[in-house]
């Protein structure tokens, strides 16, 4: 287990990048070119608990998807911006509407277009091979 340098009673809201982040970095094509990607069903549990509990949770991907929509209404989150070209100005929109500073969000993301969000966010955290 890590020990992060941050106080995590801090965070109110968590958002999160989708390809790399909540399904494998690898991930198989249909026959028309759409990605079908795979969830983890511990990290599915840990998403509808954290809104559960009343974290703000937001998704923030460049990809699109109608599964990505559906995996994670299923689980409770309702803030799912999708084609997202530039994440900053999504993740700032999404702030103000949920009325959190910069030190009460935690991002995570993998990947160049997450590097510009992770420096905004209080906390950013990336998998291991990010």
């Amino acid at each position: 287990m890590s020990k992060i340098n941050y106080d995590l009673e801090r965070i109110k809201g968590i958002v999160f990048d989708v390809d790399g982040v909540l399904s494998p970095s690898t991930i198989p094509m249909d026959s028309e070119g759409m990605p079908s990607r795979m969830v983890n069903i511990k990290d599915g549990y840990a998403l509808q608990l954290a809104v559960k509990l009343g974290y703000k949770i937001a998704i923030i991907t460049g990809g699109y998807s109608p599964a990505i929509k559906a995996r994670f209404n299923g689980l409770g989150i309702t803030d799912i911006y999708m084609k997202a070209g530039k994440k900053i100005d999504v993740l700032k929109q999404w702030m103000d509407a949920n009325g959190l500073l910069s030190e009460e969000v935690a991002y995570v993301g993998d990947d160049i277009p997450d590097y510009e969000v992770m420096q905004h966010a209080g906390l950013a955290v990336a998998p291991l091979d990010a």
